[in-house]
């Protein structure tokens, strides 16, 4: 082996027992598999980008430590924060282990469903909900995937789901007294990071272990088999009126059922239920919901802005614990400031509130983009002359047109003054020539005027909340 190598294993060595500490593991033992750990730094690239595709944006994949441990000594600590799985790996014996610390699964539903991908949870050491075990699912796809491509050179192997083994009963699968290869890897969402393991029991990579002890052949990776058939997606066969039959089985369930469903679920998932649901349905079932968690609740459905396009509207999933299958390249967009605006104009203003004053302790900005969004049409002529000035001239004419056709003399009269003389002469003999105009035309432009009042604000270019700051302090 060569000094580069031999160098490459020793960090690995030293990296492997640091995080065997970190997890309060037995000291682990020297390992000297070259090949394995080219293997792997190969691997890792291929992962990330399954799960940049997945994800929709870049991911880091990063091998930390390649060592031997007990495998009694590494369940008793793994089972305390991550998800064990047992699986199987033809045509070698024996079984592969691969373990994913509940952190990473907490991780990568928040950042599926749209949020930042930071943890969530200070307890990590509770159960699994059920779409976290679905994304588990869906990550070992991909390590499998990923690993059957880069192991293709030294031998054609096929990966295969055995069982999830979580929180014991004990594996029967392994022997406790046996030793097991670990791989560790970070996984970086962009706003955290966690690991997963690969295991391999001894036995597993007996036949095999010499060459992956020995020098890397020349050319070796490309020999690599194409990843022919990528994972398909299966398409939904739904059509678009079976999905909102399901938005509307929820729609239909007690306010009491509605928070019980999805109470045991991820904070993201229930997010994005609540926002795809009509204000008035959700403000029954989050009257259900503790407190403590409301405002952490409404702060994330306010940053919602791109989930998968199945994501928001099939919750056949949930009720019938089966996980929606979601074409990867389709988003759909949500405006989840309006949305949390609208959940929250429904609440008494004593909780309304408290709500914003807890999430302003956390992110000031986002809490007063929300209290724009709480400003009614008619507040609009309270703002001071040089706000509305600048309101008046970023509304389309059309827009000012209609939502004044309602307007008392007084009113008319107020905007005129802050507006051009031109603007507002025409503005005068279109409105005396206009015919009555119906509500929903009405209600339509009011609210185009106060989503252009709300951008501004959002941009400092108005002032819509006087004192605001005063009020999220």
């Amino acid at each position: 082996m060569t000094d580069k190598a031999a160098l490459k294993t020793s960090q690995m060595k030293s990296s492997g027992a640091d995080a065997a500490k970190g997890k309060g593991a037995t000291a682990s033992a020297s390992v000297k598999l070259p090949l394995l750990e080219e293997i792997n730094h190969k691997f890792q690239g291929f992962l990330s980008q399954r799960l940049k595709a997945f994800l929709l944006h870049d991911v880091g994949v990063e091998q930390v430590s390649l060592s031997v441990l007990k495998a009694e000594d590494y369940l008793a600590e793994a089972r305390k924060k991550a998800l064990i799985t047992s699986n199987s790996l033809k045509p070698l014996d024996g079984m592969v282990l691969i373990t994913i610390d509940k952190g990473l699964l907490d991780s990568l539903v928040d950042n599926y469903f749209g949020g930042h991908g930071a943890y969530t949870r200070d307890d990590l050491g509770m159960g699994v909900s059920f779409v976290e075990y679905r994304m588990a699912e869906r990550l070992l796809s991909s390590i499998y995937l990923s690993y059957e491509i880069v192991f293709s050179p030294l031998k054609n192997i096929m990966f295969g789901f055995a069982g999830f083994q979580g929180n014991p009963p004990e594996d029967k699968t392994v022997n406790p007294a046996e030793s097991l290869i670990v791989s560790r890897f970070k996984v970086d969402t962009g706003s955290g990071c966690s690991f997963f393991e690969i295991c391999f029991q001894n036995r597993t990579v007996l036949p095999i272990k010499k060459d992956l002890a020995g020098e890397i052949p020349s050319g070796f990776f490309n020999k690599l088999n194409a990843p022919a058939d990528e994972e398909k997606e299966e398409e939904s066969e739904e059509q678009d009126g079976t999905k909102k039959s399901r938005v509307a089985i929820l729609a239909r369930l007690k306010p009491v059922a509605l928070a019980s469903l999805i109470n045991n679920e991820h904070p993201q998932v229930k997010a994005v239920i609540l926002s795809s649901l009509n204000p008035e349905i959700a403000i029954k079932a989050l009257t259900h919901v503790p407190f403590a968690v409301l405002s952490s609740l409404i702060s994330r459905i306010s940053t919602l802005k791109e989930i998968p396009s199945l994501a928001g509207c099939d919750f056949n999933s949930i009720i019938k614990a089966n996980l929606i299958k979601v074409k990867e390249e389709k988003t759909t967009l949500i405006n989840g400031i309006r949305s949390a605006a609208s959940l929250l104009k429904l609440f008494p203003q004593k909780i309304r509130d408290l709500v914003l004053k807890n999430i302003s302790a956390q992110e000031p900005k986002l809490a007063l983009s929300i209290r724009y969004r709480l400003v009614e049409f008619e507040e609009l002529f309270k703002l001071d002359p040089l706000s509305l000035q600048e309101l008046l001239r970023n509304v389309n004419y059309s827009t000012l047109q209609y939502a004044m056709s309602v307007l008392g003399a007084s009113q008319r009269e107020f905007l005129y003054k802050n507006m051009s003389r031109k603007i507002s002469d025409e503005l005068k003999k279109d409105l005396a020539a206009m015919k009555p105009v119906e509500k929903s035309v009405v209600a339509k432009a009011r609210q185009e005027i106060l989503d252009v009042a709300c951008s501004l604000a959002d941009k400092e270019a108005i002032v819509l909340i006087a004192e605001s700051g005063e009020k999220d302090k």
